[in-house]
């Protein structure tokens, strides 16, 4: 019997499905590196800040939150003792400021991380002073390499 000599192992829509698959596996572990590296970050940023936090509310309400990728939004731990919750729409609402994933938002392809304060004060905490006791920016900065490693990991460099 002769032929092209070529014969499928495997159909082709077997192999389109497991491409699929695998694309959606790496978005749901580019999304739980993100969430790792928000966490770490917002740590950090808590840990480090110099402002003195006479209440705590500020310091203990740093928080991160992720989203993108179809994997949805997630928000990361806020010290218990800061007046924060989720909204029935899955924004953070704090003393009557409202953050949400409207605020910048992912989507199918693109993952948006955002650390932040939770305190209505903590844009003041960042932008007083010349910016000499701002621990956001300087502590998303300092991380990114950590972010960096997180994805390549993801990719198996």
């Amino acid at each position: 019997m002769s032929g092209s000599g070529f014969v499928w192992v495997r159909p082709p829509s077997a192999l389109a499905k497991d491409f699929q698959d695998y694309g959606n596996l790496v978005k749901t572990m580019l999304h739980a590196a993100a969430s790792k590296w928000g966490q770490e970050t917002a740590d950090e940023a808590r840990q480090n800040a110099v402002w003195e936090d006479r209440t705590g509310n500020a310091r203990s309400g740093i928080f991160y939150a992720v989203d993108g990728l179809g994997e949805g939004t997630k928000i990361g731990k806020v010290d218990v003792g800061v007046d924060y919750f989720k909204n029935s729409a899955g924004a953070v609402v704090n003393r009557g400021r409202t953050y949400s994933k409207d605020d910048e938002s992912g989507d199918a392809n693109t993952v948006v991380i955002a650390i932040s304060h939770t305190v209505w004060y903590g844009q003041k905490l960042e932008l007083s002073n010349g910016g000499r006791y701002a621990i956001i920016m300087s502590t998303i900065e300092n991380r990114l390499p950590q972010l960096e490693s997180l994805v390549r990991k993801v990719f198996g460099n």
